[in-house]
């Protein structure tokens, strides 16, 4: 089992609320765990207020030769306790979306496995802005946009988060997130990227529909929806600097991923503080 210092002999569950219940009694003892909820709520954080605005789905990590699986879930599961989820593989994702979007969410959050919020109110006051942003900029989607002018691959959103607002817009209309076989290729619209980017020039504050033919393009996660939402007009933003200081992706994918490292030591010393109560 990968890094046993900090999994042990823990199941799932286990592993999850124990660090669950670090990260929301802080040495409160644990004969007063009844009163969890409670608290959470008191805190802002109410499952089912926040149920009526924003569904969450978290992708399960597959075929990872670095990390186990239930490693990379188990800590995305406690960073979004108590709020509701749904884990899918990546083949159902897109089936997940309409039948959530079916349910009457009016944004979906698409977290992979591996991502870990440090606090969560932080993390809802920073999700719901960028929502009010994406309205405003007459957006249904955003997340980390990829736009490597040098790559076989197009224009595509890292999978570690991405956010589909369902306001004005019908879902049933939503281009897919499933990358297709390596060897599809589709017809990218021609588009404009902002002057700003958060890293190199590959990250644009957003994009846009442009003028002229588009290119041929190898489609990556979440292209084709890209393309729906530029052939209608919409905007694509990414995750803006206050949201992005929210959330801790581990690249979990990365061979020695320094980001995970940082994350299983977080949870380790959550773990020992907890031992210690």
């Amino acid at each position: 089992m990968a890094n046993n210092d900090c999994i042990g002999l823990l199941n799932f569950r286990e592993y999850a609320f124990e660090i669950i219940h670090k990260r929301a009694l802080r040495k409160i003892s644990l004969s007063e765990s009844h009163k969890l909820v409670d608290r959470w709520h008191s805190l802002g954080v109410d499952n089912e207020a926040v149920a009526k605005h924003l569904a969450f789905i978290v992708l399960e990590s597959e075929g990872n030769e670095f990390v186990e699986a239930q490693e990379l879930l188990s800590m995305t599961a406690a960073s979004l306790y108590p709020l509701f989820y749904n884990v899918t593989k990546r083949h159902n994702l897109d089936w997940l979306i309409q039948r959530v979007a079916e349910r009457g969410a009016k944004s979906i959050v698409i977290l992979s496995a591996g991502m870990w919020i440090p606090k969560l109110s932080s993390f809802l006051y920073e999700l719901i802005r960028n929502v009010a942003v994406m309205r405003n900029e007459n957006s249904f989607l955003a997340g980390p946009i990829m736009n490597f002018t040098n790559s076989s691959t197009g224009p595509h959103l890292h999978h570690q988060m991405v956010i589909i607002d369902l306001f004005n817009i019908d879902y049933k209309t939503l281009g897919h997130f499933q990358v297709p076989s390596a060897d599809t290729i589709i017809n990218f619209p021609n588009y404009i990227a902002s002057d700003e980017s958060f890293h190199g020039d590959y990250a644009p504050y957003w994009i846009q529909i442009g003028i002229g033919a588009g290119q041929m393009i190898r489609p990556g996660f979440g292209s084709l929806a890209m393309c729906q939402s530029l052939s209608s007009q919409r905007k694509i933003l990414n995750l803006d600097a206050g949201l992005r200081a929210a959330i801790f992706y581990s690249y979990p994918e990365k061979k020695d991923s320094a980001e995970l490292t940082s994350v299983r030591e977080e949870i380790k010393n959550l773990l020992n503080e907890f031992e210690n109560i």
